[in-house]
């Protein structure tokens, strides 16, 4: 899709495209028949092919393709959302902070009837209980499922609702495909601990 929309602006072209599975890569060479094509983002990134990358990747994968990306000159649009967690949105942000490139995330999700509704509930000041219900509704449209998992766990951390948030964690990582299940466990064990520590603190 993202291929076939870039082929229709002027002046743009592809030039090339990475995917670590090799019959989305195929895909990509039938639309891009003159684009040379990576199994690794880094070599694309090295390559010296292109001015500007595109990151289409799961959600989950966002915050390390954008490390690799954002420490060069390359303009990027990275799909939304930017990350799945709070964590490596603001370390994100920070690499980015400092670029003469352009860092875009592509929000045109936002004018979709289910995330309207989720913003203009959130800014009319409605009961959490509804804000996570819409969130929830929105999340699992719009996300893969490990990405949305992770997601729903961070806010619901920021809300202090550590035991319902290590669920969805342990929800995430029974999903998982691998690339991030290292990740998820280590942050599941940290809001386990916090929650021990939390429970031997309120015993008498």
């Amino acid at each position: 899709e993202h291929i076939m929309n870039i082929n229709h602006i002027d002046g743009a072209a592809v030039t090339a495209y990475a995917d670590p599975h090799e019959p989305s890569r195929s895909n990509a060479a039938s639309v891009a028949t003159d684009a040379v094509g990576f199994a690794d983002h880094r070599e694309l990134i090295e390559s010296d092919l292109v001015d500007a990358v595109v990151i289409v990747t799961p959600n989950h994968t966002h915050v390390d393709v954008l490390a690799d990306v954002l420490a060069t000159d390359l303009h990027v649009l990275v799909e939304k959302p930017l990350c799945t967690t709070v964590e490596d949105c603001r370390l994100t942000i920070e690499r980015a902070a400092d670029r003469s490139a352009i860092t875009w995330v592509g929000l045109e999700y936002r004018y979709m009837p289910p995330i309207t509704r989720l913003i203009d509930e959130v800014n009319g000041g409605r009961e959490n209980r509804t804000y996570y219900q819409l969130l929830n509704d929105a999340s699992v449209m719009l996300q893969d499922e490990v990405g949305a998992r992770r997601a729903r766990a961070e806010l619901l951390l920021l809300d202090g609702r550590d035991a319902e948030a290590t669920e969805e964690l342990r929800k995430a990582l029974r999903v998982a495909d691998g690339y991030d299940s290292a990740r998820i466990a280590a942050r599941l064990a940290e809001v386990e601990r916090r929650l021990n520590e939390q429970a031997r603190a309120a015993k008498p």
